[in-house]
């Protein structure tokens, strides 16, 4: 460390400088701080001022330094701007995605979500008098930052909210205040609490994957199709590249239990839980035939499937179609 005390003697410090004689000389040794201390009060005049010895600074006991973590999170924020104290220098978890992406995610949940709308309004014609079922609603009003942003499209853009009851897992203090006139029902969607056909449709989006395994997916689906005359269920597409609760790309594709592994080395511990289907799978949760949507990132099913005359014997009036599209059953 050099001192300097007078600043407006800048050549003073010419005095500190090796200079080589020639291109291959060796620097000559530099004098020590005391030294160099002496010459530059020599150069610029200065009474000379002792250099304190340095102090040793003893290492904080393991008493003290609990108590500084302890109060860490009394701090708050930090006044130069620098964020929470109590997470500064960590390291960026895994699970942190950029800014940008995260927008990108949701526009692209936005455009998924209206067309999913769009489609389920030239599909299935609802009017004002149809009753609706809506299960797996979150606990967040759309576009409000404590769910994801994109959460409870229907209702928000849903023509006739009256007529929508929905359906989560717990009280939703949010939901309840962002859509007054929805009906709220607390209740498991693999055990509902209506009678069979007591709705017109019954809706439900981005859920089925979340609720356990190929036994209780199908009694979530099951469910909707018994309390519903008619139902439009859409899922995550397993086969999309890119994995949309996490946004990592081809890990989901994995065996499923090398990919939840996968997702717990990765810091994505929820995904770990998640069950994404293909059409074959999700086609055969259903217990009659559907139409199945494939839009490339999700899976849509309406059912059930108009039943359609798919015998010659059907078309000469030989048989009446019954059960599943493309069954008959002889006159007698």
């Amino acid at each position: 460390m050099v001192v300097v005390y007078s600043q407006d003697r800048p050549h003073a410090l010419d005095a500190l400088l090796a200079v080589r004689d020639h291109a291959d000389g060796a620097v000559g040794t530099l004098p020590r701080a005391h030294e160099l201390v002496r010459i530059a009060h020599a150069e610029t005049g200065d009474q000379l001022r002792p250099i304190p010895p340095a102090r040793r600074v003893a290492r904080p006991s393991r008493g003290q330094t609990q108590r500084v973590r302890a109060a860490r999170p009394k701090l708050g924020k930090d006044p130069h701007g620098r964020g929470d104290l109590t997470t500064a220098g960590r390291r960026r978890h895994p699970s942190r995605l950029p800014r940008t992406v995260r927008r990108i995610a949701h526009e692209a949940s936005l455009r998924s979500r209206r067309h999913k709308l769009r489609l389920f309004l030239e599909r299935l014609r609802p009017d004002a008098g149809t009753s609706v079922v809506d299960v797996g609603v979150t606990d967040a009003a759309f576009g409000d930052a404590a769910g994801h942003g994109s959460d409870n499209y229907f209702e928000a853009h849903y023509p006739w909210p009256a007529q929508i009851t929905a359906v989560g897992l717990s009280e939703l203090p949010r939901f309840r205040e962002a859509f007054p006139s929805v009906r709220l029902v607390v209740a498991d969607g693999r055990r509902l609490p209506f009678a069979d056909g007591e709705f017109d449709i019954a809706v439900s989006n981005a859920v089925v994957e979340h609720v356990g395994g190929a036994d209780d997916q199908r009694a979530f689906v099951h469910e909707l199709c018994r309390v519903a005359r008619q139902v439009f269920v859409s899922t995550p597409n397993r086969w999309f590249p890119i994995e949309v609760h996490t946004l990592l790309p081809l890990v989901h594709w994995l065996p499923r239990a090398r990919a939840r592994t996968a997702f717990r080395a990765l810091g994505r511990d929820e995904a770990a839980s998640i069950r994404l289907l293909g059409r074959r799978d999700f086609r055969a949760l259903f217990p009659y035939p559907v139409d199945l949507v494939d839009t490339g990132v999700n899976l849509v099913a309406i059912g059930p499937r108009p039943l359609r005359l798919t015998r010659l014997a059907d078309i000469q009036g030989k048989g009446t179609p019954c059960g599943a599209a493309g069954e008959t059953k002889p006159r007698h």
